[in-house]
C-alpha cells in the first residue's frame, strides 16, 4: 500500500471513529490531536497532511440541526444571550477550525526541525509539544494589576485613606 493510500485509510479510520469521541468544545483539540499525531507516526510530511485539513475540520463539525436546537436551548436560557442563529454557527464552526489548525500546527511544525532541540534544557520536540499543550490549557497571568514596585508603598494611615478617597470619585 502506498503512503497517500494509508493516509488517506487513517484519515477514514479517524472519521468513522468520531461517532463513537465525545464531540464537545473540550475534546475537540485531542481528537485532531489522535488524527495528526497518527498521520505524523505513519510519516506523513507537511503538505501531505495538510491535505486532510479542511475535510477533517469538516468531520468534525456538528450538523445545522445539532446546531440549531442547541442556539434555541441557549437562546432561552438566557436573555443575554444576543447572537444570531448564523453568527453562533459560525463561532461554533469557526473555533473548531482553529482547534484544527492549532492541532495541525503543533504536530506539524515547520518552524523547528526534528533533529534540532531547543536550547534552553535541550527537550525535544515531543516533550514541548507536550510542555505546551499542558500549559496552554491555563489562561495567561495577567500583570497589569498589580502595583509598579518602583513606586514607595504608603505606610502612613492617613494617607492611605487620602489615597483610598481620591480613588473612590
Amino acid at each position: 500500500m502506498s503512503n497517500p493510500d494509508r493516509f488517506k485509510l487513517i484519515f477514514e479510520k479517524w472519521k468513522a471513529s468520531l461517532r463513537d469521541r465525545d464531540r464537545s468544545a473540550e475534546y475537540v483539540t485531542s481528537n485532531f490531536d489522535d488524527l495528526f499525531d497518527e498521520l505524523s507516526r505513519a510519516g506523513a510530511s507537511h503538505d501531505e497532511a495538510h491535505e486532510f485539513l479542511s475535510a477533517a475540520t469538516k468531520a468534525h463539525q456538528p450538523a445545522p440541526g445539532l446546531i440549531r436546537n442547541y442556539w434555541k436551548l441557549q437562546k432561552g436560557k438566557s436573555r443575554a444571550f444576543d447572537l444570531s442563529e448564523k453568527e453562533f454557527a459560525e463561532k461554533w464552526c469557526g473555533d473548531i477550525a482553529d482547534q484544527a489548525v492549532n492541532s495541525f500546527n503543533n504536530s506539524f511544525s515547520i518552524d523547528v526541525p526534528e533533529a534540532q532541540g531547543f536550547a534552553a534544557g535541550k527537550i525535544s520536540d515531543k516533550e514541548y509539544k507536550l510542555m505546551r499543550k499542558h500549559a496552554d490549557q491555563f489562561k495567561p497571568l495577567d500583570l497589569s494589576s498589580l502595583p509598579d514596585p518602583n513606586e514607595e508603598l504608603m505606610t502612613d494611615e492617613e494617607e492611605i485613606l487620602k489615597y483610598i478617597k481620591e480613588r473612590m470619585k
